[in-house]
């Protein structure tokens, strides 16, 4: 009778993970530890997929995006590594919060949250801006292409109305978040402000620019060419920039970008918001990683 039963056993696993469709496999983990740079798969369920997945994995949301998780063998257990902070900042992941992976072959898993008291979390959910607004595309843009600007979807409302946009693909953290609302909410601008997350490119002092959504300077979409765009920097200074069209949705700043970063001491990972004043000019706040507005006082008292 035992013998059966273990024989059972075995061809109900050998079923499962040999023969069954692929979309059929699913587990669950829970955040516990050091959940927020890595997490742990049981060995039980390692041992099987060790096999099946390369040493990077592809994470998809509901909401679109997708994550590539390098995974390691460690103690006979399966981890995932480095981008899973990624994941978990995207999501404000919290203890306790339960992750389900179902498998979908090719090391590709879809991937859902629960919070403690199972209710799916709204932020892997939410529906990416190309289905709500559009014509956005849905994944992550690359240093050299700000595509069409998107909503926060933390901030979208029943008229379609937000605070701020934001690349695809970019998340802020709560404090940055909190920061961009409030002075959105105070300036109340009719055309949504845009916030920019400085990577290389755009501090670069040797060769840096930037790209912003066209509807910033609405004067260019009459120009073929390029125009020179004032920017209004924090301390009140006013820079001459020149802004060429880079696709029928987006501008580039280029030319003198790179002396409005000098001056204003503008850093990697610091946020800079843009305030439409006009066809031709734009108000830039500047914020350290923080949130934390910089202080103007420290900023180049020379007109360009």
């Amino acid at each position: 009778m035992n013998g059966d039963c273990e024989n059972c056993a075995f061809w109900r696993d050998h079923y499962y993970w040999e023969h069954m469709g692929d979309e059929k496999k699913q587990f669950s983990a829970v955040a516990k530890g050091d959940f927020k740079n890595s997490i742990r798969i049981p060995r039980e369920l390692s041992t099987h997929l060790r096999s099946r997945i390369s040493d990077t994995i592809k994470l998809d949301t509901p909401n679109g995006r997708t994550y590539d998780v390098v995974v390691t063998w460690e103690f006979g257990e399966l981890v995932l590594r480095s981008g899973w902070d990624a994941f978990v900042t995207a999501h404000h992941i919290e203890e306790n919060d339960t992750f389900l992976f179902i498998y979908h072959g090719n090391s590709n898993f879809e991937i859902h949250i629960f919070n403690s008291r199972g209710c799916e979390k709204m932020a892997s959910c939410f529906q990416p801006p190309s289905e709500i607004f559009g014509a956005f595309p849905p994944s992550e843009p690359c240093d050299h292409h700000v595509l069409n600007a998107a909503p926060n979807p933390r901030h979208v409302q029943t008229q379609v109305e937000f605070d701020y946009t934001m690349s695809t693909g970019c998340y802020l953290t709560k404090s940055q978040d909190e920061k961009v609302v409030e002075i959105a909410r105070k300036i109340r601008s009719e055309i949504p402000l845009y916030v920019a997350i400085m990577k290389k490119l755009n501090v670069n002092v040797k060769d840096c620019s930037i790209n912003i959504p066209l509807r910033l300077v609405s004067h260019l979409k009459e120009e073929a060419g390029s125009a020179i765009i004032k920017l209004e920097a924090p301390g009140g200074n006013i820079y001459n920039v020149r802004a060429s069209k880079h696709s029928e949705d987006q501008v580039v700043l280029q030319s003198d970008w790179d002396a409005f970063v000098a001056a204003n001491h503008i850093q990697l990972n610091d946020l800079l918001i843009f305030h439409s004043k006009g066809k031709t000019r734009l108000k830039v706040l500047a914020l350290d990683p923080s949130g934390c507005e910089k202080n103007s006082s420290c900023f180049d008292t020379k007109k360009i």
